[in-house]
């Protein structure tokens, strides 16, 4: 398929070295396979949306890494996140990114099921909405989209059971449209990580399933 320039697919992430990528996770399949575990889904993830209608934007962190980063993984853009917490570091990104693009979807780099469809339905969702939002089962979300800067962000410390509720409540209380996405889970801890080995199919990320086959947890 032909690239558009309007439209970007934004992943943020934390560049995968040990000891500082899923620390919850690696106290039960250890550092190493932890920073492997995301080096994986992380490389899945790129390989599998590369070649759609939208381009791949990778909002990093920390700063110092950017340029091993770049090195390892080939995308349209790169982007330090800049802020002092997760709002922050949201909300600067659509700014920086809007400025180039009409429409971004960004997600985290733990949804390795997530498939170019779902994120041709949220660029076509934005048509019609001001935010999509893909829910995740933990009441958080994995994915949010927007056509210009909506700060949602700035009541987010850190995510909690109730912050997609709370989102919600905001956007309706601000008079924005939205469209919600069908629910994924996020990997996060040893639960959602054994949940993965049990359902991940290898078309949809074979490195990732590679991995999780040699591990035990």
């Amino acid at each position: 398929m032909p690239k558009y320039m309007d439209s970007a697919l934004v992943v943020f992430t934390r560049y995968p070295e040990e000891g500082k990528v899923k620390t919850k996770l690696a106290l039960h399949i250890g550092e190493r396979s932890a920073a492997e575990f995301c080096r994986c889904i992380l490389s899945d993830l790129i390989e599998k949306h590369r070649s759609h209608s939208y381009d791949i934007v990778l909002a990093y962190t920390p700063e110092e890494k950017g340029e091993a980063l770049k090195s390892e993984y080939q995308a349209d853009m790169y982007l330090a996140q800049e802020g002092k917490n997760f709002g922050e570091r949201a909300m600067n990104m659509y700014k920086a990114v809007l400025k180039k693009y009409k429409k971004v979807v960004a997600i985290g780099s733990d949804v390795p099921d997530l498939d170019p469809t779902q994120v041709h339905k949220a660029f076509m969702a934005l048509d019609a909405v001001d935010v999509v939002i893909g829910p995740a089962h933990d009441g958080s979300y994995y994915l949010v989209g927007m056509r210009k800067p909506i700060d949602i962000f700035s009541m987010v410390k850190g995510y909690y059971p109730e912050i997609l509720r709370d989102t919600l409540k905001l956007l309706a209380e601000k008079g924005y449209s939205y469209a919600l996405l069908e629910k994924k889970t996020d990997i996060d801890d040893i639960d959602t990580f054994r949940k993965l080995q049990a359902s991940l199919k290898r078309e949809q990320a074979p490195l990732t399933f590679d991995l999780l086959k040699k591990i035990k947890a």
